[in-house]
């Protein structure tokens, strides 16, 4: 089970919250300084150095690391090391209590076939207006969707609604867990198009049973609900060719009212209308059939089914009579994955790669990332389709520290309920486009 942070309850990630953090994205040559492990004369002549290789640095090129440095200036040395030992670990990141929750089925000839069902369950919390569900009053479920889609925008999405048959929990259960429903008790059903949201109408026997819940005096109340009242399955019909999102928080457009998934129970003679928030929201996508990650190619998922583990064990001996003032690990993504995308079919398109070190190696890695502050970030470079993050500290810290090596852990956008999947070219694929660390260093001895 995972705490709550700001990433999960907000969607966005913590280094994007606070701007005035030094865990925010990382420009270029920007050195980042919290946390290194200092160990040598080396390590404190980098922080010496650095004014005076800021001041030989041009940052007006807004293009990848090495565009901006003043050659005329001999101090400055820019090298370049191609990276070969790249480790993709499996795994899958939580999928409950998100952001959004993501409903559909698509199939994408890069990343799979994607299978997802949405969860709901209501709120039993008594409302101050709705002291008894009475049976003069009527429930129904008001989705409220994103308006990203995934897949074939001009298609017509059709779902049915079903009880769950098993007990799940939001804070829980990860991405590729499938959850059973009972197929022989139909909720409830809808299509949607384009709407940005869909009031649906509710079987009467369900509805009396969360109703006869909502009512009960009873001291175990609560406990007995969760156990026993398993919640919805809003689950995509065969012909479905994209995927919905839910939203479960509203956007900061958002100029009025509730913009938010959940249940409306009203008496429509006495005019009184009922926000019924939920009690717990997940998705369960299951993904098949993706393409395997190559010598060429590896993909990463937000939904961190796919991490990359990276160590970077350099010599130090290339940087006698040097200081690094700056490392930035340089990632190309695939540019053919676009480029024979379908003009209806749309992906969503990641924007950020995330970076995180951990002291000691993590017994669940993809559950660290989730709950865990990233140390650097990059947004993509969309001229050069690439992401050029800071490691400045790791590298030092692993040149000259006094412990043990620490690997990076990249993995790709937030966990926020949307999906968004990317291909990055591998160790033997297209020329200089291959990972690269571009190491910026000083000539201490001129």
């Amino acid at each position: 089970m995972y705490h709550k942070n700001s990433q999960t309850t907000t969607g966005q990630s913590p280094e994007t919250m606070n701007k005035n953090s030094t865990e925010q994205h990382a420009p270029p040559f920007h050195f980042i300084s919290n946390s290194v492990k200092k160990g040598s004369r080396s390590l404190i002549a980098a922080f010496l150095f650095l004014p005076l290789a800021l001041s030989s640095i041009s940052c007006e090129d807004s293009g990848m690391v090495g565009s901006g440095i003043d050659t005329d200036d001999e101090k400055i040395t820019t090298t370049e090391i191609e990276i070969t030992d790249l480790e993709i670990l499996s795994g899958n990141g939580f999928s409950g209590q998100l952001g959004s929750s993501s409903l559909g089925q698509v199939e994408d000839p890069f990343f799979g076939d994607l299978f997802s069902i949405a969860l709901l369950k209501p709120s039993i919390t008594l409302d101050p207006d709705l002291e008894t569900f009475d049976d003069d009053f009527e429930m129904r479920l008001r989705l409220v969707f994103n308006p990203l889609k995934y897949g074939d925008e001009t298609s017509v999405s059709e779902y049915n609604i079903y009880e769950a048959n098993q007990r799940w929990r939001g804070r829980e259960i990860t991405y590729n867990t499938p959850i059973s429903f009972d197929e022989t008790n139909l909720i409830g059903s809808f299509n949607v198009t384009d709407e940005t949201s869909v009031d649906v109408d509710l079987n009467e026997e369900w509805v009396n049973r969360y109703r006869d819940f909502y009512n009960s005096e009873a001291a175990d109340r609560d406990s007995v609900y969760n156990f026993e009242f398993p919640g919805l399955a809003i689950v995509p019909a065969n012909q479905n060719e994209r995927m919905d999102f839910l939203r479960h928080q509203p956007a900061s457009s958002d100029t009025a009212g509730v913009r938010i998934t959940r249940f409306i129970i009203e008496n429509v003679e006495d005019t009184v209308q009922i926000d019924m928030p939920l009690m717990d929201w997940a998705s369960s996508m299951t993904r098949s059939n993706a393409p395997e990650s190559t010598d060429e190619y590896f993909v990463l998922h937000n939904t961190l089914e796919n991490v990359l583990k990276l160590t970077l064990d350099i010599d130090e001996d290339q940087f006698v009579g040097q200081d690094i003032i700056n490392a930035q690990m340089v990632f190309y993504t695939d540019p053919d994955v676009e480029s024979t995308t379908p003009v209806s079919f749309n992906r969503p398109n990641p924007t950020l790669l995330r970076a995180h070190i951990f002291d000691t190696e993590p017994l669940d890695v993809t559950a660290e990332i989730f709950t865990s502050q990233a140390i650097s970030s990059s947004t993509k470079n969309s001229d050069e389709g690439a992401y050029q993050v800071n490691v400045t500290n790791n590298l030092l810290s692993n040149l000259y520290g006094d412990r043990d090596l620490l690997p990076i852990y990249f993995s790709l956008q937030n966990t926020n309920g949307l999906l968004y999947s990317s291909q990055f070219i591998n160790e033997n694929g297209p020329a200089n486009r291959t990972p690269r660390l571009i190491i910026t260093t000083i000539n201490t001895e001129n």
